[in-house]
């Protein structure tokens, strides 16, 4: 499988894995608001209770935040690469910003797939050159 192929399929898998987790975690949410435990528990404590975020953030947020991960990534092995960065180094400045390039990856997510896609597409539906 070509590289570009991979990434895209890496990236959207992590985009609905996360969407995923989004959702179960706005089903738990809402179960909680359901248990007469845990709203005692807050009223005990004289505490209020706190609401469910909006099930559209949460899917949303999370699946942003998976997806941004790889590319990221990618992004920051892409400034590695280009700057000559050897692996020492390379992992030293990678542990230390990836918050940085994880969210510039979360702001690149949707634009990345969009440009991948059309990207591979347009190379599979040029011919191959064999005049050369």
């Amino acid at each position: 499988m070509e590289k570009g192929w991979k990434r895209l399929i890496l990236v959207a898998g992590c985009l609905l894995f996360g969407c995923l987790l989004g959702y179960f975690v706005t089903v738990t949410q809402a179960r909680e608001q359901d248990d007469p435990a845990y709203l005692a528990f807050f009223e005990e404590r004289g505490l209020p209770v706190p609401e469910p975020a909006e099930p559209g953030n949460n899917i949303i947020g999370a699946g942003l935040l998976l997806g941004g991960v790889p590319t990221g990534l990618m992004l920051y092995q892409y400034i590695a690469d280009q700057w000559k960065i050897h692996a020492g180094r390379k992992l030293l400045i990678g542990i230390v910003a990836f918050p940085i390039y994880t969210l510039l990856g979360v702001l690149g997510v949707v634009p990345f797939l969009i440009g991948q896609t059309v990207r591979l597409f347009r190379k599979k539906s040029q011919p191959e050159r064999t005049d050369l």
